[in-house]
């Protein structure tokens, strides 16, 4: 009883650590919470109904080619135009289409029989409306944190986003065994509703995206080489490359073998990792006593992506893959980001992440056309030149060997170049 108190006591001085030190930023960083859960159940539910459905991997293409693609380029033509709007408008009516979107893919999966194209069109606007949440968060985060408070800010909200990765999947199984993909999507409605209200009752929303900043701290910046910028982006990179495997490849690969509880608990082991990696890595001097001019933690998360496509593997080894690949993942991306603020001055700052962000939608991009490309036609055709028996499982196997074999090499080249 008394361990029990003195957690709770501990757990009561982190949240008001962290409440005093974000001020009015941790009561948004809930909401941002609730928007990334809903965001990511909506996806994880789609691809899983999508692939129960029509029983092949075609229709990645379609979300890659049809729905990533075009919210990417959307999104970067939308962005600059919402600095004309306060940040509060723009939340709101972020919240509205998105609830819009939601209605409009439950009634099309429902209503019509050539459902894909639409549902995926759809899925586009749900995708633009969830970064441009996601964007406007991160200026919120830039506005009203000190300098001394905003690298805590960047790893809170780093942090909701594994919090996220780990509550989604088990969210998205748990309800998909007893609601209908139409069911779980009304549910996520009653999620963003109360955001409208918040929303439009919150002051700190109520600014300009081009409101001078809080935050004036400048870093002496350091002269560093070409080859460094290429490693820590690469780091970045890997990073991204887990996320998007686990989110998007491993649960058409894992349908095969499990149901979707289980399928939930594996992909929320990956979250779990990530959201314990953050909470260390977050602290700069924890980080540097696993990092110490070795990369052993990004290696391990190429070579998680490797054995993740393993054959006949257990639940139970599978689950502690998930679990190592999403806390070495979250190194690389911790590794990368104290670099990066540490040697770059603010104003270069923000086109750094700019291309982080490039990155993590390309990547996200290339990974979902991939995976879909191993059940069309034309695999199975050259597949056949080499062996009669190539079915989704061995497809499955040699893409994850192939993309953790050339993360792993990648890997090595720029940190033998990094030494030289």
């Amino acid at each position: 009883m008394a361990n029990s108190t003195s957690v709770l006591e501990y757990i009561s001085r982190r949240i008001s650590f962290y409440s005093k030190v974000s001020g009015s930023y941790f009561p948004l960083l809930l909401g941002h919470l609730i928007f990334i859960l809903s965001g990511k159940i909506i996806l994880l539910s789609a691809i899983i109904y999508f692939f129960e459905d029509t029983k092949s991997l075609e229709f990645l293409i379609m979300i890659s080619i049809y729905g990533y693609l075009p919210a990417l380029v959307i999104l970067w033509c939308l962005i600059p135009l919402l600095r004309f709007l306060r940040i509060k408008t723009t939340l709101i009516l972020t919240s509205v289409l998105m609830i819009f979107g939601i209605l409009l893919l439950a009634y099309i999966s429902t209503s019509l029989k050539s459902y894909l194209h639409s549902s995926v069109a759809t899925l586009c606007l749900i995708l633009i409306f969830s970064n441009v949440e996601n964007v406007m968060f991160d200026r919120l985060c830039s506005l009203f944190t000190k300098s001394i408070q905003k690298k805590i800010a960047i790893s809170l909200n780093r942090q909701a986003n594994y919090i996220g990765y780990f509550l989604s999947p088990i969210i998205t199984g748990c309800f998909l065994s007893f609601l209908t993909f139409q069911q779980l999507l009304l549910v996520q409605v009653l999620f963003i509703l109360p955001l409208i209200f918040f929303t439009y009752t919150s002051k700190t929303c109520d600014v300009f995206p081009s409101t001078r900043s809080l935050a004036e701290y400048n870093v002496k910046e350091v002269i560093t080489s070409k080859i460094d910028y290429l490693f820590y982006y690469f780091l970045f990179t890997l990073s991204f490359i887990w996320l998007n495997i686990v989110n998007v490849s491993a649960i058409p690969f894992l349908k095969l073998s499990f149901s979707n509880i289980d399928v939930g608990i594996l992909l929320s082991l990956s979250g779990f990792g990530g959201v314990l990696g953050n909470g260390i890595f977050f602290n700069k001097n924890q980080l540097n006593k696993v990092f110490h001019s070795n990369y052993n933690f990004a290696y391990l998360t190429a070579l998680s992506v490797i054995v993740l496509g393993w054959i006949n593997i257990s639940f139970i080894l599978l689950g502690l893959i998930f679990f190592i690949g999403g806390f070495c993942s979250s190194y690389c991306f911790a590794s990368a980001q104290h670099f990066f603020q540490d040697n770059i001055n603010q104003n270069k700052l923000t086109k750094v992440f700019m291309v982080r962000n490039i990155l993590s939608s390309l990547t996200i991009i290339l990974i979902t056309l991939m995976t879909g490309f191993l059940s069309t036609p034309i695999l199975k055709n050259l597949a056949s030149h080499f062996t009669t028996d190539f079915g989704l499982e061995k497809a499955f196997f040699f893409f994850f060997t192939l993309i953790g074999s050339s993360s792993f090499i990648m890997l090595a080249v720029l940190k033998h170049r990094k030494a030289f």
